[in-house]
Order: C-alpha cells, then structure tokens, then sequence
C-alpha cells in the first residue's frame, strides 16, 4: 500500500485566525465529522489510517490503488498527495547564526521559552541536555519505545535504536545545549542556551534496511501534538525545529 496524506474537502482557518474559542470547537467538529465521512466511505477497499488530526484537514492514510482511486473520485475529498520519505539533515551552527554573539553580547538565550525539536529523538541524559527535556511525545510507524505508533509521556522520545538516531540529540545539543561542567574544546552551548527541550520523536525504520527515515503523517502529527501543548499555560513554544528533507532542495533559496 501507497501512504498518502488526504485533505479534506471542508472549510477551514488557522486557529489563530478564528473569532473565539467556540468557532475553534466547531472547525475542530467539522474536521472530525468530514474526515470519518471519508474513512467510512473507503468500506470494502483496503486501507489503514495512518494519523488522525485534530486542528488542520487532513488525514494520513495507507492505501492500495483502488482505495487511491476512490479518494481521488469523493467530493469530500480536495486532494490527496503521495507521501515520500524524508531524512535526517544537519547544516547549521550556532555560529553560523552568530548565536554566540547574541548571547555574549546581548545577553538573549532562549530562557523562559522552550525549542521543539522533532527528529529521531532525544537523549535526556546527555550532560549537555541535562534538565532540559520538558516534554516527550513519539510519532512514528511502530518505532516508538513502547513498540506502538505512538507514545506520549517521560521516556517517550528516546532515540530511536537504529544507526542515525543520535541525530536529533546532536540537534537539541545545537538549539538549546548547555555545557555545565566545560572543558577547552568543548562546545560551551547551544543557539538559545536558557530554553526547555520539548522532544518529539518521528522516525521510523525501514524493516529491510534498518535505514531511518520519516514519513508527513508522523511529523505533521508532531507539529499538532506540539500546537496544542503551546496553547496550555506551561509551555511557551518558541520554535519547532526539524532538520530533515527528502533530497529534492540541495542549494539555499
């Protein structure tokens, strides 16, 4: 079967757009209501879902092609879009961003904020990292800890087991690490050095391979899961980062 990311024939504004919390409930309402109207109509075709989502029209789903077809052919639906695989990437320092220099000279580092990084996970007890992983969630094809698709809570986002998942600790080292026991030549901190860690790991396996990749429905359900943990008064997320890309755009913009 063929993963593909549907969007939804229905109505729709970025929440932030929306009047009030009420005209939030009712989008949400009919994204639901519009996405198991979809589902129910590939009866008799084969298919799986992949990730459901709760803010934005769309849903991920596994299908053969004539479950393609039938999507393709629906009036709920607007589009529907083969997913490809994309994979870790990691072209930035901090002094490339002069970081360093805003933290020396201007005294910003990140604190009171937290980084989302969504990637193959986080170690959280690397010294650099110590004390910052705020939060862990895991989105991925059956390559979470506890062996499912999905797993939110403490331990949640640890790395991924399969060569490649130190990736995204390197990556969190590099948006907020902090050094607190420094030796000469070791890195001192990260881009924003006072910020939280909110890990988010979506990588899964190729079960031939063992090569590490991720797939939109697991990343974009990362995103959704990171939104909605913005609008709660403990976190204040300030960026989410996701260092990855499927080998199309080599060059800058």
């Amino acid at each position: 079967m063929t993963y593909v990311m549907v969007e939804l024939n229905v109505g729709f504004a970025p929440e932030g757009a929306l009047k009030d919390k009420r005209a939030v409930s009712e989008q949400r309402k009919k994204i639901h209501d519009a996405r198991e109207h979809v589902i129910r109509h590939l009866d008799g075709f084969e298919y799986e879902v992949a990730a459901e989502f709760e803010t934005i029209p769309y849903v991920g789903l596994a299908v053969s092609g004539d479950a393609a077809g039938a999507l393709k052919r629906s009036k709920d639906v607007a589009r529907v879009v083969v997913e490809e695989r994309q994979y870790a990437h990691l072209t930035g320092t901090v002094p490339m961003v002069q970081a360093d220099l805003a933290q020396t000279l201007g005294g910003v580092n990140g604190a009171g904020f937290s980084v989302a990084i969504l990637d193959t996970g986080v170690n959280s007890a690397h010294p650099f990292l110590a004390g910052k992983v705020v939060a862990e969630a895991c989105f991925t094809d059956f390559n979470c800890p506890n062996g499912a698709n999905m797993q939110v809570g403490p331990g949640a986002a640890a790395p991924c087991t399969q060569s490649g998942c130190d990736h995204g600790t390197h990556v969190a080292g590099i948006a907020a690490g902090l050094n607190t026991n420094w030796l000469a030549g070791q890195p001192r901190r990260g881009t924003a050095s006072g910020a939280t860690i909110i890990a988010v790991q979506v990588f899964s396996a190729d079960e031939i391979s063992g090569e590490i990749y991720t797939m939109p429905h697991n990343y974009i359900k990362g995103l959704e899961w990171v939104y909605l943990l913005h609008q709660s008064p403990e976190f204040d997320v300030a960026a989410a980062n996701m260092s990855l890309g499927g080998g199309h755009f080599l060059t800058p913009c």
